[in-house]
């Protein structure tokens, strides 16, 4: 079996299942480098797929001689384990020849996420708006407020496109979520109006609804590394002084509508939780639960005075 094709095979797989293109690179990457570092063991035979192999693999030191964290371990195995499974699904490989059927996962510390409390959200909305004049202050806007009043992922908010914003539904339409999922995803209305503001100077609005909903100076679909960095800049221009990253919005969404009331199965739910090992309370919620939810973050004194020029 040329694992190599079988790589190939995968990924595009993944594609379909509708994975991101950072995922879907990240395995491809992991698994090829797992080939290479097996065939290496080998003496350049055939790969030895054994656990040995693959616990040697995941274990395997960076280029400085430092131990992979627990977390990266896991990620490694994880990628492996899809694979593999993937495979035997496939009758390409026998169960029994799985290498990482006996692998465990290593156990990762439990550590309270990072979260900023509303206070915090609303000064660097406040420090957006006293920022540069033009487009960009309604775009950055328009991210924050997406991210803050959502909890969406970072991958998925930059692969939206302008046709995916249902504003009189006031939903993002078809969203990818992680793990293959495809979902709607309501918004409320600091969304609706952030957005509304932000779509009147799109520079690309109009010409193509497929374009990005979230673009770069250059008029690029905009990167995750650039949200990353804008983040973070707003946030060291509020003086917050942790770290803040488009995920710490993520957790503060989740967080503040639990504290104004949700209860945990709706704030899973909206999250875009999927698997039961995320959560032992985890179950679907109706729309009507999740819309209930996030209108509870709803603050028309943010949004009724439009972003200036």
């Amino acid at each position: 079996m040329p694992l190599e094709q079988e790589i190939d095979n995968f990924v595009k797989y993944l594609g379909n299942l509708g994975y991101a293109d950072s995922t879907r690179i990240g395995y491809e990457q992991d698994l090829r480098a797992f080939v290479r570092f097996v065939e290496k063991s080998n003496d350049g035979q055939r790969p030895n797929l054994s656990p040995e192999n693959v616990e040697a693999f995941i274990n395997r030191p960076d280029q400085h001689g430092k131990p992979p964290s627990p977390a990266y371990r896991n990620r490694r195995l994880s990628c492996l384990r899809s694979f593999f499974r993937y495979l035997v699904e496939r009758q390409l490989l026998d169960e029994n020849m799985n290498p990482t059927r006996l692998v465990r996962f290593a156990r990762l510390a439990q550590t309270e996420p990072s979260a900023l409390i509303y206070s915090e959200y609303v000064r660097i909305i406040q420090t957006i708006r006293q920022s540069e004049a033009g487009w960009l202050k309604r775009r950055d806007l328009a991210v924050v407020a997406t991210l803050y009043n959502t909890g969406i992922r970072l991958s998925e908010l930059t692969a939206l496109n302008v046709e995916q914003f249902d504003q009189e539904g006031a939903r993002f339409v078809a969203l990818a979520r992680k793990g293959g999922q495809v979902k709607d995803l309501p918004v409320n209305q600091n969304v609706v109006w952030a957005l509304s503001s932000w779509l009147n100077v799109h520079p690309l609005f109009g010409s193509d609804p497929r374009c990005p909903l979230f673009v770069s100076r250059l008029k690029r679909r905009l990167s995750g590394r650039t949200v990353e960095q804008l983040v973070a800049k707003y946030a060291k221009q509020t003086g917050l002084r942790k770290p803040v990253t488009p995920h710490t919005f993520r957790h503060s969404h989740c967080t503040e509508i639990q504290r104004r009331g949700a209860e945990i199965k709706t704030a899973q739910a909206a999250m875009g939780h999927r698997r039961v090992e995320t959560t032992m309370r985890y179950s679907h919620s109706q729309e009507a639960d999740i819309r209930a939810a996030i209108a509870k973050l709803d603050d028309p004194s943010l949004w009724y005075e439009d972003a200036d020029d």
